[in-house]
């Protein structure tokens, strides 16, 4: 049955009307119940015409977020690219800590510099630099721990520590020498100390002159980051204007050229 529409747009309430090509509303669908009750907020209406009612176009209904996500639980925002939810805090300050810790207890033993014992002590007084002097770079190149005056008292304290280290090491190796060339000379050229352990590898035994060789160049090494390492501590305490801790770097800095000429003549 087709019949014209009203103008008016008063219309049956349960009955929808779809327009023809004719310009002429069809009669051919029965509006549900729920229908009846539509949000306006989820409709666009259309242009209207004088001789025509408004047709309404019905949009997606949107997800239901606290289906989705649970009550009151709102949707977790995108990250941003590049972006970390979460900071990895830093190890260095514990790091350091652990070193000073170190470095009081060996000084508080003392060297045991002896002949005897000169291995032994060489061997650990090395290791210990070589970690020490890590520590401190590292919480120097840290832009955090860097920043705070207190880690950078705890690091140039370490430095000084290690730097007294580095110039007990090439005086027990001076004194070293010294011994073992006078036992040498005392027994016409021969020399078979049995309290001398030495160097072993496994198709030789290192004698005097190349262990002396061996730990010279490590002794070059550390000193080598340990210059690197007070540089660095310059740099930051002149960045934060420092005044004490530039004082106590420099003066560093001064002993450490002496060491450096002492190892040279040695």
């Amino acid at each position: 049955m087709i019949e014209e529409g009203f103008a008016d747009g008063n219309h049956k309430p349960d009955q929808m009307r779809t327009l023809d090509v004719a310009n002429h509303y069809l009669w051919n669908v029965t509006i549900p119940e729920e229908v009846h009750n539509l949000d306006t907020s989820t409709i666009d209406y259309l242009t209207q015409d004088a001789s025509f009612s408004s047709l309404p176009f019905f949009r997606d209904p949107q997800q239901d977020t606290e289906k989705a996500h649970g009550a009151g639980c709102p949707p977790e925002p995108a990250s941003k690219p590049g972006t970390n939810s979460k900071s990895t805090p830093c190890s260095c300050l514990s790091q350091i800590l652990r070193t000073f810790e170190t470095v009081q207890l060996a000084t508080a033993l003392g060297l045991q510099d002896t002949p005897e014992t000169f291995y032994s002590t060489a061997r650990n007084a090395l290791c210990l630099q070589k970690d020490a002097l890590a520590s401190c770079e590292t919480l120097s190149e840290c832009p955090t721990c860097s920043s705070q005056s207190e880690h950078i008292t705890m690091v140039t304290y370490i430095s000084d520590r290690m730097l007294t280290s580095i110039r007990d090491l090439v005086l027990s190796m001076t004194r070293s020498v010294a011994y073992k060339d006078g036992l040498i000379s005392s027994q016409s050229g021969s020399y078979g100390d049995p309290r001398d352990t030495g160097l072993e590898t496994r198709q030789c035994k290192l004698d005097n002159e190349d262990v002396m060789q061996v730990l010279r160049s490590l002794v070059n090494v550390r000193i080598t980051k340990l210059s690197s390492l007070l540089n660095k501590l310059d740099k930051i305490v002149m960045i934060h204007q420092w005044s004490c801790h530039e004082s106590t770097v420099r003066d560093l800095q001064e002993r450490f050229n002496q060491t450096i000429i002492m190892v040279r003549m040695g």
